[in-house]
């Protein structure tokens, strides 16, 4: 009977897990139970969204805060096992100064490493524009490259020619000045054979006048060949240092035209990989997609606001001051600062998520208006984001304050584009989830084995555990697409990671009794296996005539 009652206690989902697993019930209970379970109410009956989508910030929000050092390849690890639980929203980091956040310093690692499935979004933190720029200065600096290469090439071909034409002229000049000194030496020699021999022949001719005329003509014959024989060698040489320029201008004129043509298709190659890279890890030919990222830099982006003037977060460094949007007679002023930080990532092709942080209640001002939070949210629409989640940074709301501070934002923002996200300081985010979800909020952040908490709020807790809402929501029937088995077994993972207990209640309880049921069946084995070798030992000590008997 206290069975039924415990079983009648939980939820419709949880009960049918605990009912189909639970060997102490018998036939009749197990059937009554059942009758039961078939009467639970639907999430349809109870007014709720059949699905939900949980967005997962453990590895953000609920690692940022950590005292104790967290090894990249931990945080690596935990994101994927989330990957693999089938989340689709891992707010897996955040992009600010290791100065302010050391447990986030390494961002671009982390975002570097994890291994992203097709169709989960891996969204960071972007506090300001310094890291919201990245991807477009990594764009723009690979297109002036592009642009300084192709002028480079341009310059380069055309010194080139300059220097090839001036080399050619002056080798010409250089040719044609040798080639007039050598047919002038040429001429001068021949000259000067020319009256020698005919000096000779005068003075032979005297003695014999006949063989005279017969030497004059041999001799001017013989002149004319040589001074022929001379001319056609000075072209031929002319000729062969021309065709040497010109075929070692021409060469080299080629050797540079191929390098050229090689940085080009290079520069084509590598552009072209990078552009493969990105198709492959984003699986859309765009270079922003809501599942985000680039190699290392994500295109998901989240920036925060708060409704007071004195609760603005440190995650970044900012000090206290009124640099947020602030609640002041009335109006929301929007801080410059995150407005361009989502112009910026919007104009890129990025999705942009907005925070109303302490939505519902302030560290230093107390309780917060709740036409104040609507207002920063209208404010963090209007900057483009595509959803706004409502945040109870302090875990000071109930069901009460929630529900007003929601039906006030409901006015203004669509509940599709609408989230909650709530840290479970007095025991009530789970109530106020329920809350959310029956005024048609279906987006919930969350953190497995509910890290994190608020830094500057004294005594605040960690966000609502995973595992938590994950329970309500099997309870009530609602479909949110993850594996609780992984979810466990990241949630002990980090747990461990950390040196500290886990969290969740949920997990407690459910890793607890595994532990039990484990135990139990080593137990009856190690019964059933002694029970067996006494039975053997019994029969091998009996006698023949006893066992005939």
């Amino acid at each position: 009977m206290q069975v039924l009652q415990r079983l009648c206690a939980t939820s419709a989902g949880n009960f049918r897990r605990y009912a189909s697993s639970d060997n102490q019930i018998s036939t009749s209970s197990r059937a009554a139970l059942q009758a039961l379970l078939h009467s639970q109410p639907s999430a349809a009956a109870n007014g709720l969204p059949t699905r939900v989508t949980i967005y997962e910030v453990g590895p953000r929000d609920g690692l940022q805060n950590e005292q104790k050092a967290i090894p990249t390849d931990v945080k690596v690890a935990f994101i994927d096992m989330l990957t693999n639980a089938g989340f689709k929203k891992i707010e897996a980091t955040s992009f600010v100064s290791p100065k302010w956040v050391p447990q986030l310093g390494d961002a671009k690692e982390v975002m570097a490493r994890i291994k992203r499935q097709a169709g989960v979004s891996y969204p960071v933190l972007v506090p300001n524009m310094q890291h919201t720029s990245i991807i477009i200065t990594i764009i723009i600096t690979i297109i002036i490259t592009i642009i300084i290469t192709i002028i480079t090439i341009i310059i380069t071909i055309i010194i080139t020619i300059i220097i090839t034409i001036i080399i050619t002229i002056i080798t010409i000049i250089i040719t044609i000045i040798i080639i007039t000194i050598i047919i002038a030496i040429v001429i001068v020699i021949t000259i000067i054979i020319a009256i020698i021999i005919i000096t000779i022949i005068i003075a032979i001719i005297i003695i014999i006048t006949i063989i005279i005329a017969i030497i004059i003509v041999i001799t001017i014959i013989i002149a004319i060949i040589i001074i022929a024989i001379i001319i056609i060698t000075i072209i031929i040489i002319t000729i062969i240092i021309i065709i040497i320029i010109i075929t070692t201008t021409i060469i080299i004129i080629t050797i540079i035209i191929i390098i050229i043509i090689a940085i080009i298709i290079t520069i084509i190659i590598i552009t072209i990989i990078i552009a493969i890279i990105i198709v492959i890890i984003n699986n859309t030919p765009l270079l922003f997609r809501p599942a985000c990222p680039l190699p290392i830099y994500p295109t998901c982006l989240a920036v925060y606001l708060t409704p007071t003037s004195s609760s603005t977060p440190p995650p970044t460094g900012t000090r206290r001051r009124p640099s947020l949007p602030v609640w002041r007679g009335g109006g929301v002023r929007s801080g410059q600062r995150f407005e361009k930080v989502a112009k910026e990532a919007i104009a890129a092709g990025a999705l942009v998520r907005g925070y109303v942080s302490c939505a519902v209640g302030c560290p230093y001002e107390g309780r917060i208006d709740p036409q104040a939070a609507a207002d920063v949210a209208v404010a963090l629409q209007q900057m483009g984001c595509y959803e706004v989640s409502m945040a109870d940074t302090i875990g000071v709301g109930t069901p009460a304050s929630v529900e007003d501070m929601l039906k006030a934002t409901l006015s203004h923002v669509q509940p599709q584009n609408l989230a909650v996200h709530f840290h479970d300081t007095y025991g009530m985010a789970i109530a106020n989830i329920l809350t959310a979800l029956r005024l048609g909020v279906s987006v919930i952040d969350s953190s497995v084995a509910g890290l994190g908490g608020c830094p500057y709020a004294r005594g605040a807790t960690g966000n609502v555990a995973t595992e938590d809402v994950l329970y309500l929501l099997d309870g009530y029937g609602i479909e949110h697409g993850i594996d609780m088995d992984a979810v466990l077994h990241a949630s002990e993972y980090i747990s461990t990671a950390l040196g500290r207990p886990n969290g969740s209640r949920v997990a407690r309880a459910l890793l607890a009794r595994r532990m039990d049921a484990a135990n139990t069946t080593t137990a009856t084995a190690a019964v059933a296996a002694d029970s067996a070798q006494k039975t053997g030992a019994e029969t091998s000590g009996l006698k023949p005539a006893a066992v005939a008997a």
